[in-house]
């Protein structure tokens, strides 16, 4: 299969590229290119349109587990793996070792998160990850915060989930920009 110029240039990557050829003539990947990772389901918000609200605080990855799966991912050639959704990846015990082992071993890391706990994890963030990117279920407290009272850390007369969001990332403490940053 030769190289069409009209590809976008993530896909004329070698690497993706020896996939492509690989799948264009029915043969199996060694492993996938890229894993989107529900690493827990435990989460410190409750969003009120969550869709993940009926599994939330449930099983999660063992601490572990979490670093043998980290192990094999990178053993087995995954380029990239997403930590998201289900619950909130920082809440996660081994988070730190995950993205370290990861970031050691030349796969890409990104996170998607709500950002209350950046400042906790900054450092192996900024170092770990391709990005961090913070969820906001809305542009406005108002639309997010009043369909349940009590749907953030901040309580029943607080600006709802997208306040708690905002002041994660205006604590000058915290350094967000550093981590966001690629």
């Amino acid at each position: 299969m030769s190289r069409d110029p009209r590809f976008d240039r993530f896909l004329c990557q070698e690497s993706v590229w020896t996939s492509v050829e690989l799948l264009s003539r029915g043969r199996a990947l060694p492993a996938p290119l890229t894993v989107e990772w529900h690493l827990t389901s435990a989460c410190n918000q409750r969003c009120p349109r969550c869709v993940s609200r009926d599994l939330l605080n449930g099983p999660s990855f063992s601490r572990e587990r979490a670093r043998a799966l980290a192990r094999e991912m990178s053993d087995l050639g995954v380029r990239a793996v997403v930590l998201s959704g289900g619950g909130e990846p920082l809440c996660h015990s081994g988070v730190a070792e995950v993205a370290a082992h990861l970031a050691r071993n030349d796969v890409l890391l990104g996170v998607v998160t709500n950002g209350l706990l950046l400042g906790r994890h900054e450092a192996v963030l900024a170092e770990s990850c391709r990005f961090v990117r913070l969820s906001i279920d809305a542009a406005t407290g108002v639309i997010s915060g009043t369909i349940v009272k009590d749907a953030s850390q901040g309580g029943p007369e607080s600006d709802g989930v997208y306040q708690v969001t905002v002041t994660a990332l205006d604590r000058p403490a915290e350094p967000v920009d550093t981590v966001m940053l690629s």
